[in-house]
């Protein structure tokens, strides 16, 4: 059969496949500050989405939103109006359609950051000015004066509105045309107020991330300091109000007031929370651990339990997979990486939560993570804004290295390495001044180019590498020469391959960016007739977040193919444009191909979609899954079917490991006897490192 024929039974056979094809929405799960709010018997968690719970928060189930981030949420009858990163959005059927309402909003496209209600008047707060509407959301009107500040919420009290901004304290006793600043008796000028409510008649707002609690007995007249009772230090979330308690979350613990004594004091709530309360309904306390896991609690406390199970509101800035075929999630926003579990299919934290993987001296603090691979001596290693860190354990413990690296940032002391290439004992670092190698686990660094470098990818025989140049190397990094001629024209940012080819660009911030294209041996670059912001080449498939190329039909815009499918908000409702800024990469791991996103956590579908066979599964592994049990438990959990010469490693909330245990049997009893009630992560690794399980233990 003709080469043609083939090609044409192989489109049509992909025609076919993707009119059914379907993403599928993966962890890792939410983790960050979102909000719960209550109307009527539904519970609404939100951030970079919205999920409703009509059970209490046993079970969350995302909402089809915009691609949008909630800031805020007001239920009137019959509508949901919605602050978001876009402005106001109204749902007049539980959430299911939204519709754009920022008539007169000036700047809705720096966000809506608050809401509120008075009567019939609704209130909105934007980066720097307030609104009113007397329409129920419909249109809006600009208060006076023009700019009042960032607006960080809204409080009522015998008709005069209190709006907390980042200027201080702004009250209008005319609701809300007009504001005048009320900061008397807070402490510093334009001070920053993140908190204002009501609380038993009385008017409470706090001064930044501070012990700083002032309350107002005249409506927002005059402050006094309130904060007598209080110790520690404010750790995220701040004052406010469950169960008709107003509680504040410190180091210490969880504090109550008491409006007949003025005095704050620690009450039972403080069990394994340290970011704050969030919400109380039916008996059931929402709130936050410091790794900001979402836990809820049906008795006051005693005892609390993860409650975010396929809560994907995360953001991931990288996808990767590692020399021992790991997949691990880069979130830069949240400080770290996490790890896929393939028997599990459930994501993990592998780096400590707001780690300081920063400068090098102590006072500079990063918790960026750049890149991750693993191999020299059987260690992960990262890329930091600290140089290059590396873990023996798994990610348990990470060590840092940067002696030989260059000062990228003279600023901060920074000595930042964008990406790692293992191969042996030998791995290469592309930094902004060269690339570096070493041979001895990263324990020492010689320069070996001066190429400002933003990305390493190998391809057939050879390293490439991008930067102000594109240049590649066949001796394992010791040497470099120009590819295709690009010696300048950069910045290059991503390379990849694909069918054959080399695909590069320069900086997407440049309009002129279209994507360039060069067979292994040529001279010189091709410029393609699209610029897609970040590519991932398998086989003959270029993946470009929401759309795919196969190089076999030509390298034309007019070949690329929309796999964006069941993807969230993929649709333009009525005079709301919905576009797509999640999708960020593309990875490849096992059968799939993988998206990251901003907020929407991972996604995944079949290689089979784009012609890829698929290798036959293991029955025999799959029987031997490693298995967990009891869990909960009271005093011990029995590990059955990891391999003998392994280890698990137990540790607490906070990521400190508290028990190390080889495993020798394949049924063993581990105890945890000596463990406080509260929630454990395991983790069993094989004498190579790789992570076998992994996940989470409840003691009660």
């Amino acid at each position: 059969m003709s080469k043609k024929y083939l090609l044409l039974f192989a489109l049509i056979a992909f025609s076919l496949n993707t009119c059914f094809a379907q993403w599928t929405n993966s962890g890792p799960e939410w983790s960050g500050s979102s909000k719960i709010k209550q109307d009527g018997n539904r519970l609404y968690l939100y951030g970079s989405r919205l999920y409703k719970s009509d059970n209490n928060g046993d079970t969350w189930e995302v909402l089809n939103t915009p691609s949008v981030s909630f800031n805020d949420l007001l239920f009137l009858t019959g509508k949901i109006i919605a602050a978001t990163s876009k402005g106001i959005i109204v749902s007049y059927n539980n959430g299911v359609d939204w519709f754009s309402h920022s008539t007169g909003i000036a700047d809705s496209a720096n966000g809506i950051k608050c809401l509120g209600a008075s009567g019939a008047r609704l209130f909105a707060g934007t980066l720097s000015k307030a609104y009113y509407s007397d329409n129920n959301g419909i249109s809006w009107t600009l208060s006076s004066p023009a700019s009042l500040g960032q607006c960080l919420g809204f409080t009522f009290s015998n008709n005069v509105v209190i709006l907390a901004t980042n200027v201080g304290i702004k009250r209008s006793t005319d609701n809300g045309l007009t504001y005048t600043t009320s900061n008397n008796g807070i402490s510093g000028t334009n001070p920053v107020i993140i908190t204002v409510l009501k609380f038993s008649n009385e008017i409470f707002c706090q001064k930044g991330l501070s012990l700083e609690i002032y309350k107002s007995t005249d409506d927002g007249q005059n402050w006094l300091l309130a904060n007598s009772g209080i110790t520690g230090a404010v750790t995220a979330f701040t004052i406010n109000v469950t169960n008709s308690i107003c509680n504040l979350s410190t180091s210490a613990g969880i504090f109550e007031l008491s409006i007949a004594s003025g005095t704050w004091s620690l009450n039972n709530l403080s069990n394994g929370v340290t970011r704050g309360i969030l919400h109380y309904n039916n008996n059931r306390y929402f709130a936050l651990t410091s790794s900001s896991d979402l836990i809820k609690t049906d008795n006051t406390g005693i005892s609390w339990e993860v409650n975010q199970i396929n809560v994907y509101m995360n953001r991931i800035d990288k996808l990767t997979t590692t020399m021992n075929n790991q997949l691990f999630g880069i979130s830069n926003a949240l400080g770290g990486a996490y790890l896929f579990n393939p028997l599990s299919s459930n994501w993990s934290r592998f780096t400590a939560f707001q780690y300081d993987f920063g400068g090098t001296i102590a006072t500079i603090a990063s918790t960026k993570v750049n890149c991750i691979e693993y191999g020299a001596g059987n260690k992960y290693y990262i890329g930091t804004e600290g140089g290059v860190w590396s873990s023996i354990d798994s990610g348990a413990t990470w060590l840092q290295h940067h002696t030989g690296l260059p000062i990228t940032n003279s600023t901060f002391s920074y000595k930042t390495v964008n990406d790692l290439y293992i191969n042996g004992n030998v791995i290469i670092a592309a930094t902004s001044l060269g690339i570096y190698r070493s041979t001895d686990q990263a324990n020492s660094w010689v320069q070996v180019s001066t190429l400002n470098t933003a990305d390493l990818h190998k391809y057939g025989s050879y390293l490439y590498a991008t930067g102000n140049g594109v240049y590649w190397s066949n001796d394992n990094g010791l040497t470099w020469s120009a590819f295709a001629g690009a010696t300048s024209g950069g910045p290059f940012s991503y390379i990849t391959g694909a069918g054959g080819k080399i695909f590069t660009s320069t900086d997407p911030s440049n309009i002129l960016s279209n994507m360039l294209y060069a067979d292994t041996l040529a001279t010189s670059f091709t410029q393609s007739n699209f610029q897609p912001f970040r590519i991932f080449g398998h086989g003959d498939w270029l993946f470009m977040s929401n759309q795919a190329l196969n190089t076999v039909l030509g390298i034309s815009s007019s070949n690329i193919i929309d796999i964006s499918d069941n993807l969230p908000c993929y649709y333009n409702p009525f005079n709301m444009s919905c576009y797509e800024p999640y999708v960020q990469n593309n990875a490849i791991y096992g059968d799939n191909v993988w998206l990251g996103t901003t907020g929407f956590s991972t996604w995944y579908r079949s290689l089979v979609d784009f012609g890829f066979p698929v290798a036959t599964t293991n029955v025999e592994n799959e029987n031997k899954e490693i298995k967990i049990y009891p869990n909960p438990t009271t005093n011990n959990f029995t590990i059955q079917n990891a391999s003998s010469n392994s280890v698990v490693n137990i540790f607490d909330m906070q990521g400190s490991k508290v028990l190390n245990k080889k495993l020798t049997l394949n049924i063993e009893n581990i105890s945890i006897e000596q463990f406080s009630n509260g929630i454990y992560f395991y983790q069993i690794v094989d004498n190579k490192g790789s992570i076998l399980g992994q996940g989470k233990v409840i003691k009660n």
